[in-house]
């Protein structure tokens, strides 16, 4: 079942390992494409004490299904809005916490903007 606040949509990727060179090099390969979700994009204000300057932080998230398979060192690519206009960036999973309600199964995914 899929939720009605999950209004956008976004591909993910996970690294694999191909041996190139002497080594071995982890590259993102599709995993998931055009996941529903809800990106949210959060900008806190605060000021530095040691540095006497206002700083910005800013904060990446995304809702996805309780059962997609995402997992932290994944890369979410290619997130549009629910009008379809794609948002900027690339973003890697620091973390991943189940959410469960009443009516909802989400995991609630900490970002990274990677570029």
């Amino acid at each position: 079942m899929i939720s009605l606040n999950l209004i956008h949509r976004c591909d993910v990727d996970r690294y694999t390992a191909t041996a190139q060179g002497y080594g071995n090099q982890r590259t993102p390969a599709p995993h998931l494409i055009d996941v529903f979700c809800r990106f949210k994009h959060d900008t806190q204000d605060g000021f530095n004490s040691l540095t006497g300057h206002f700083a910005v932080a800013d904060r990446y998230s995304l809702q996805v299904g309780f059962n997609e398979d995402v997992i932290p060192g994944d890369r979410v690519t290619n997130v549009t809005d629910e009008y379809g206009e794609p948002i900027a960036g690339n973003f890697e999973v620091k973390s991943v916490l189940p959410k469960r309600g009443k009516y909802n199964h989400l995991k609630v995914v900490e970002l990274h903007k990677v570029s």
